[in-house]
């Protein structure tokens, strides 16, 4: 499956590159008579990043009684808090991961923050391709929160979750972003 998408984003990136090309030379755009538009599969993401396979954690679940998103519905952009009705322990690292069919895939990977304030109240992201994605501080959370995640900017629209990560019981919690 790996080759297969890593195959599909070559394409994609050849015929951005021919799209380009063709733009600076003022035919924006067009098909000419034996172009083979079949050959081309679409990107398996509308975002401008390659998805993973998967969600980073399969055993990870929606926990309600661990973890709550206010408000559950955001744009690019918005923070949102993270509250945790059992004052669970967490780390910094969480991952945003789109519902896809029937299953979940990663998108970003995410830096919750704790500060309260209003003017800047913190969180990062990273795409699943940067090679720094997962390097958060070795930090112990606990209490009811809230924690603060930022809404990537190119987050598409849909279904989601937000899990912690790289522990050993993985828990989550839905949001849907709107444009």
């Amino acid at each position: 499956m790996r080759s297969r998408q890593l195959a599909v984003v070559g394409v994609v990136m050849a015929a951005l590159a021919a799209s380009c090309a063709t733009t600076e030379q003022g035919d924006a755009g067009s098909v000419t008579e034996g172009d083979d538009l079949e050959s081309v599969e679409e990107a398996p993401h509308p975002g401008p990043v390659a998805p993973e396979d998967g969600p980073f954690d399969a055993d990870a679940e929606i926990r309600l009684d661990l973890m709550e998103i206010h408000p559950d519905e955001a744009s690019p952009g918005d923070h949102v808090e993270l509250h945790y009705p059992q004052e669970t322990s967490r780390g910094v690292g969480f991952v945003l991961e789109e519902r896809v069919e029937d299953g979940w895939e990663v998108r970003y990977f995410l830096t919750v923050s704790d500060r309260e304030d209003p003017e800047d109240p913190g969180g990062s992201w990273l795409p699943p391709d940067n090679p720094d994605r997962d390097e958060w501080p070795d930090i112990g959370v606990e209490g009811p929160g809230p924690g603060f995640a930022l809404i990537p900017e190119p987050a598409s629209p849909g279904d989601y979750r937000i899990c912690t990560a790289m522990q050993p019981d993985s828990f989550c919690a839905e949001l849907t972003i709107t444009r």
